[in-house]
């Protein structure tokens, strides 16, 4: 399997740490985890982190980022830490279908981000709204 340089780089810091799970050594990853914007980097964090029980404690991190995709934060919300399912409840680039998911999650915590999360409104709803603002206005300047 071919592996990207970063990936390569990457793959010796997860090894370093499961040799050596020190505080400097995950506070290194997260680190790295929290401000890559490659996807692919991303993905490949995800995969390996599912490999292998000794990252998990990273896990969170990947469903913080921003920048992770879509089907990775779906597959992440199904995780068994809770700490990672709020994370992707919370998180914007988290699919409609996995929101809903986690809004029936039997954490309260989890549950509480998912059902209070606002989502991206289309130009017709923004509309509607904008206009039931300005309804109400004039409502208001007229005493009614």
């Amino acid at each position: 399997m071919y592996e990207t340089k970063s990936e390569k780089e990457l793959r010796k810091e997860l090894e370093r740490f499961k040799r050596n799970p020190s505080q400097s050594c995950f506070n290194h990853l997260k680190y790295i985890i929290q401000n890559s914007n490659e996807k692919e980097l991303l993905r490949f964090l995800a995969v390996e982190i599912a490999k292998d029980k000794s990252l998990s404690s990273l896990e969170p991190f990947i469903g913080d980022n921003a920048n992770t995709p879509p089907y990775i934060l779906e597959e992440l919300a199904l995780s068994e830490n809770p700490l990672t399912r709020a994370c992707i409840a919370f998180n914007p680039g988290t699919p409609f279908k996995s929101i809903r998911l986690l809004g029936q999650d039997q954490n309260e915590f989890v549950k509480l981000i998912a059902n209070k999360k606002p989502f991206k409104k289309g130009f017709i709803s923004t509309l509607l709204e904008k206009l039931e603002h300005i309804i109400n206005y004039i409502k208001c300047l007229l005493g009614f």
